[in-house]
C-alpha cells in the first residue's frame, strides 16, 4: 500500500523554526517532498527526511563564485554547499538541480561596497580596461560562465550516489531588478546579450558529464523585465498585447527603443520609481 505523498511549497518551508520536528512527526505516515530547501537551512536530519520520498534535492546557489553570493546577501559558503551535495549522494538521492543568477552586468555588483547611486566604483582588472560596452558584457558573461563551471565540477566530484550515475540539472536565470530590492535600478542585459550568455554556458556545461544544462531563454526574460519595471503607462501596450499576440514582439520593442520602460539603464537616479508610494 503506497503512503500517500505531502507536498511542501513556498519560498522559503525550512525557514519555519518547526520544519524538522514537523517533518519527523509525519514520518513514516506520509511520504514527505519539498520543492526546494534554502541552502542554509538543510541540516542532516532534513537531508534523511527528504531522502526517504525524494529523487532530487533542489538548491540555489545563485552565483559561482562565494564571494559574489555574498554580494547578493546570500551568506552560504561553498564548505556548506559542498557538504550538502556530499551528504545528499550518501542518501542515494539520484538527482542534484542547481539555480544560479547570471547576466549581472550593473558595474556597482562587481566595483562597489555599497548600492548607493553615485558611489565611488573600483572595478577588477578584468573589467577595468574595457571601454567597449559590447566587449565588457561578453567578459563578464565568461566571467560567470567559468564560476559556474567551476562549482559544478567541484560538485559533481563530491556527489556520488551510490549504484546510480547521479545527474546534476543547472538552470541559470538571467538577472532581472526586482522592485524593493536593493538590485531595483540595476540594468538588465539586452537580448543579444543573454543569448550570447546562453551560447557561453552551453559550451562551458554542455559537454560536461552528468551534466544537464537548461537553455536561458531571452526573449523571455526580456518581457519579465518589462513587466518588472512598467509603471501605469504600460497597461495599454499588455492590453494589446493579450488582444494582438502576434504584435508582441514589435510591441515590446517599441516599448523600450521609446524608453517607456528603462531596463537596460540604471533607473530611479533623480525620480520615483513606478512603485514607490507602495510601503512594506
Amino acid at each position: 500500500m503506497e503512503r500517500p505523498r505531502i507536498g511542501l511549497v513556498g519560498a522559503a518551508v525550512a525557514s519555519h523554526p518547526q520544519f524538522e520536528e514537523i517533518c519527523s512527526r509525519l514520518r513514516g505516515e506520509v511520504e514527505i517532498t519539498a520543492s526546494a530547501i534554502e541552502i542554509d537551512k538543510v541540516t542532516d536530519g532534513i537531508l534523511d527526511l527528504l531522502a526517504e520520498s525524494q529523487k532530487t534535492l533542489t538548491l540555489a546557489p545563485e552565483r559561482g563564485l562565494e564571494s559574489e553570493r555574498y554580494r547578493l546577501g546570500k551568506r552560504i559558503s561553498d564548505h556548506h554547499l559542498l557538504d550538502v551535495a556530499r551528504k545528499a549522494g550518501a542518501l542515494g538521492m539520484p538527482r542534484l538541480k542547481l539555480y544560479f543568477v547570471c547576466g549581472i552586468v550593473a558595474p556597482e555588483f562587481y566595483g562597489s561596497t555599497t548600492d548607493r547611486p553615485g558611489a565611488p566604483l573600483n572595478l577588477p582588472d578584468w573589467l577595468s580596461d574595457l571601454t567597449d560596452f559590447d566587449a565588457y558584457c561578453e567578459q563578464i558573461f565568461n566571467h560567470e560562465a567559468d564560476a559556474v563551471a567551476d562549482l559544478v565540477d567541484r560538485l559533481s566530484e563530491v556527489f556520488q550516489p551510490q549504484g546510480q550515475p547521479g545527474t546534476i540539472g543547472v538552470t541559470c536565470s538571467p538577472f532581472i531588478p526586482k522592485p524593493h530590492t536593493p538590485w531595483e535600478a540595476w540594468p538588465m542585459a539586452a537580448e543579444k546579450g543573454l543569448k550570447q550568455l546562453d551560447r557561453i554556458l552551453k559550451k562551458k556545461l554542455g559537454q560536461k558529464p552528468r551534466v544537464r544544462y537548461r537553455p536561458i531563454s531571452a526573449w523571455e526574460s526580456i518581457q519579465q523585465g518589462i513587466l518588472s519595471q512598467g509603471g501605469r503607462n504600460l497597461a495599454p501596450y499588455l492590453v494589446h498585447m493579450v488582444r494582438f499576440p502576434e504584435e508582441r514582439r514589435r510591441i515590446v520593442r517599441e516599448i523600450i527603443e521609446t524608453s517607456l520602460v528603462q531596463i537596460h539603464e540604471r533607473r530611479w537616479q533623480n525620480q520615483d520609481s513606478p512603485w514607490a508610494f507602495i510601503h512594506l
